[in-house]
């Protein structure tokens, strides 16, 4: 069996660099860690399905954020589609982190342009309907605007203030959530799952949680013939990842994993008593003044929400409809807007 400690240790910070970036044609390539101006990015692109070349934090953990995190003099950038995000269509955010060309003081002013040259081009060649935009230094916003539509059928622009589906990106904050708790003392990374699931399968008696975190625990992904207009129930969902055997044992490989991060918000419903998306509003949200950011709830009227996409042979067509509980698991289901991102990316620094 191989060594976990070493496997852990082989999972670089580049894990989380967008591939859409490694053209030599692409003006934000990294040249080098040490550059004096890392770039940290969220982006939302239009995606066909899980395998779509525009996921972009797939292997992305907490401790990669802090390896990358910028200096206080970084220019942020923040971007948010309405697109489709795997099969069953829904809006996303995917969040990476990118370092940039050295730059001068006088060159970021050419920054915002640049971005909106290259985002005007990949909404066009990736027939995304709308997007916005957010470039800041320092904590102070450049630039932020919107382009296309939050909804193409009612015309409706996209604006600073749109509010967008998460998709993965949303992972983040349970990574976020299960720190604070490490923290808190009350749970350890390399605590066993069987602590806080005593009639899980024999297999988790391996698993840990530095494992489901960095998706090298073998948990796998929704089966192929998953119901999502089903209603499940949190122990449902449960019973369902249980059911599954692990797809190799615990640390060997790294595999990305929704099941992994879905059973982490319902260890986080264990151990605080609370519901994952109510941990994170009180401690996260609210405290950063992240005020459009909240679960995904279809039945509340929710202002300036952008509708959701996908694309279906060339064409696009409106997201495909998901139960609600679906919608509110912690392997990504949340909303907000590109302020809150900037919000979000300033308290890392």
């Amino acid at each position: 069996m191989a060594d976990r400690s070493r496997l852990l240790e082989q999972q670089p910070a580049s894990l989380a660099l967008n591939p859409l970036f490694s053209a030599t044609t692409d003006p934000f390539r990294c040249q080098s860690r040490e550059e004096d101006v890392a770039w940290e990015a969220a982006f939302v692109l239009q995606q066909k399905s899980v395998t779509d070349r525009h996921i972009l934090n797939l292997k992305m953990e907490i401790g990669h954020w802090r390896k990358l995190r910028p200096r206080a003099s970084a220019i942020s950038i923040v971007i948010a589609v309405s697109i489709g995000a795997v099969s069953i269509g829904a809006t996303s955010i995917c969040t990476v982190s990118i370092c940039g060309q050295t730059l001068r003081a006088q060159d970021t002013s050419a920054i915002p342009e640049k971005v909106s040259g290259y985002i005007r081009q990949e909404m066009d060649r990736e027939h995304i309907p709308g997007l916005a935009l957010l470039v800041s230094r320092a904590g102070r916003i450049i630039k932020a605007e919107g382009f296309g539509f939050s909804n193409v059928e009612l015309q409706v622009p996209v604006k600073r203030e749109t509010v967008f589906q998460s998709g993965s990106v949303g992972k983040q904050f349970t990574a976020t959530a299960m720190m604070m708790l490490v923290e808190e003392g009350k749970i350890a990374l390399d605590d066993r799952l069987t602590k806080y699931f005593n009639d899980g399968p024999p297999g988790w008696r391996e698993v840990t949680i530095r494992e489901l975190l960095s998706h090298t625990a073998g948990f796998g992904d929704y089966p192929a013939k998953f119901d999502f207009r089903k209603d499940w129930t949190e122990p449902e969902l449960l019973k369902l990842v249980e059911s599954i055997p692990l797809a190799y044992p615990a640390g060997t490989k790294w595999d990305y994993s929704n099941l992994g991060y879905l059973t982490l918000g319902i260890l986080i419903h264990r151990v605080t008593g609370e519901f994952y998306g109510d941990f994170l509003q009180q401690r996260i949200f609210q405290p950063l003044g992240m005020s459009t950011t909240r679960i995904i709830s279809e039945a509340d009227i929710i202002p300036n929400r952008a509708s959701g996409y996908r694309l279906v042979k060339g064409e696009l067509k409106n997201q495909e409809w998901v139960a609600p509980m679906v919608n509110t698991t912690a392997d990504g289901s949340l909303y907000f807007s590109i302020l809150d991102l900037a919000k979000w990316d300033a308290a890392l620094y």
